[in-house]
């Protein structure tokens, strides 16, 4: 088990960090009595634990520690690396002490070159300034990653001496501030990169926060713009490879990004059940007016009382025509204020685990919006009737399951490339041909409610076919069915008109009544990795089945 500590030292999340470790599992536990018994069940088995990066100095939390592993199996050892001579003498008590040597200059130019895409065995020219550049890194192996970083797809000799002449590299040997040399690595990324890179410095350093999440955020600001045929997401992703050469070397970056001291961002962490203290604090912020980016960030297992009413938004929404992401996820409001749709700007709304159920109209006005999240609530029991008009959505994140209705009319939002799930339904604004025009949908899609379409041309007129980034395909009947020989027939012709391109890597087929599968995927040019047909109680046959390129 693997777990970085860093300046942030909390048993509580170490412990948690272990068993995430130990379960291959995300650990949404939160009382520490839970957590500490389910953490005894990792003891029982013969371990090996790496505490990377400890910087915590006092010897009765290094004593409260080691408590915990009193009843670990004979046999488990524990490993900490730091930074910090004091450490290293706390956390062992028979001198058990390997001191690290710096690296060669070899080793340094070993490293160098991993990150480069230039061969320098034939570019004899690089590798000569290569060598006296592993030289200058004093053998320090970050700056020989920042280095290979910067150089990854830098050919031109000019550039390579004008790094070796640089003043930043010249380190002494036991030089532990290393910022002069990611500055240096900043200070040569492309503008957009530089603000995506500045724009984590809001992010808690304790917080997690999805890649997908991250890049939408990006986006949201304006700081990504598609390129051609290349979606957002492959640029974002790009982006996000690059700035991760930063973010795993420090912790703390906004100490030399130099940020503005005018206040667009901002990020209220609250931790104490004081609705009182939380409306000031919100009063506070509403001074911001020109603030781009508002996320509320809480380590409670239960929202204040107060939180839960939306007054304390009546005005926040009202405050603000800049605000371009709201990120509420997990504040567990129970309505959302109306006004919300003052704020024009707005390109990502995240309400995950709220307990909201009824979305007011005015979310219908929110124009600009690119990213609405839904997920880890309830079903949304009511849709705004104006949904439609938000034409430039494209991710749409609400809950598969429960008794919750869609949005009427998607096939107006053409641009949308996430959506999770769509039912079906006989109404008008709900029936399949809504799909018709949606072609940019990528990664998965369940369609339910199959039943509701009652011919091939119905089928047909969704145009599966036309959906080429569509990865995974679930097709979905309703259990509750009495087949007949009606239902058998229709099934097969619907099935038939669903047929998705040939590209599509997994196909699922539920509750489908017909007595045969007609050829959806049958073709030498077929990509199916994977086929689930479940409760297709009817199924009886199938003439020939085909699956190619399944490893």
């Amino acid at each position: 088990m693997w777990v970085h500590v860093s300046k942030d030292y909390d048993v509580v999340k170490i412990m948690k960090s272990m068993l995430e470790c130990a379960t291959r599992k995300v650990c949404k536990l939160s009382h520490e009595d839970v957590i500490r018994n389910q953490f005894e069940v990792v003891l029982n088995k013969k371990f090996l634990l790496v505490l990377d990066d400890v910087w915590n100095e006092a010897p009765h939390d290094w004593d409260d520690f080691k408590l915990l592993f009193r009843l670990a199996h004979p046999g488990s050892r524990v490993i900490v690396t730091t930074r910090s001579t004091t450490v290293s003498s706390i956390v062992t008590s028979n001198g058990d002490i390997l001191c690290l040597d710096i690296l060669s200059h070899d080793h340094c130019w070993g490293i160098i070159k991993h990150g480069l895409r230039t061969n320098v065995e034939q570019r004899p020219d690089l590798k000569e300034i290569g060598v006296k550049l592993a030289e200058k890194c004093k053998g320090v192996p970050l700056v020989a990653k920042v280095i290979g970083d910067y150089l990854h797809i830098k050919s031109d000799q000019r550039e390579w001496d004008s790094l070796l002449n640089c003043d930043l590299l010249n380190l002494a040997a036991d030089d532990n501030n290393l910022y002069n040399v990611l500055k240096l690595s900043y200070d040569h990324l492309p503008a957009d990169l530089k603000r995506c890179f500045t724009y984590c410095s809001v992010i808690p350093h304790c917080q997690r926060v999805k890649v997908q999440d991250l890049i939408q955020m990006w986006a949201a600001q304006g700081f990504i713009q598609a390129q051609g045929a290349r979606r957002i997401d492959e640029i974002g992703m790009e982006y996000l490879l690059v700035s991760a050469n930063f973010c795993l070397c420090v912790d703390d970056m906004s100490r030399f990004l130099n940020v503005s001291s005018t206040v667009r961002h901002v990020c209220l962490l609250y931790q104490v059940d004081d609705s009182e203290v939380l409306a000031d604090l919100f009063k506070k912020c509403c001074t911001y007016k020109k603030l781009r980016t508002f996320m509320l960030v809480s380590d409670l297992v239960q929202p204040p009382r107060g939180l839960l009413e939306s007054e304390l938004f009546e005005k926040f929404f009202q405050s603000f025509h800049l605000l371009r992401v709201l990120d509420l996820s997990g504040s567990g409001i129970r309505r959302l204020s109306n006004s919300v749709g003052n704020n024009t700007c707005l390109h990502y709304l995240n309400l995950c685990g709220t307990r909201i159920k009824v979305l007011p109209e005015g979310v219908g006005n929110l124009i600009g919006l690119e990213t609405f999240n839904l997920l880890d609530g309830p079903s949304i029991v009511e849709w705004p009737s104006n949904f439609e008009k938000l034409t430039k959505l494209r991710h749409l994140y609400y809950n598969k399951q429960g008794n919750g209705n869609m949005p009427r009319a998607l096939g107006k939002l053409t641009r949308l490339e996430t959506l999770h799930t769509f039912v079906v339904k006989s109404e008008e604004g709900y029936e399949i041909e809504e799909l018709k025009d949606m072609n940019c949908l990528c990664g998965s899609i369940l369609i339910r409610g199959l039943e509701n379409v009652k011919d091939f041309h119905k089928a047909k007129a969704a145009l599966l076919e036309n959906k080429k980034f569509l990865d995974k395909l679930e097709l979905q009947w309703a259990q509750q069915r009495e087949p007949t020989d009606e239902t058998m027939n229709v099934d097969k012709e619907v099935l038939r008109g669903l047929k998705p391109h040939n590209r599509l890597t997994e196909l699922e087929i539920k509750a489908y009544h017909g007595a045969s599968l007609p050829d959806l995927l049958g073709n030498a040019s077929c990509k199916l990795e994977k086929l689930v047909i479940d409760s297709c109680v009817e199924l009886r046959f199938r003439a020939a089945l085909s699956l190619y390129h399944c490893p």
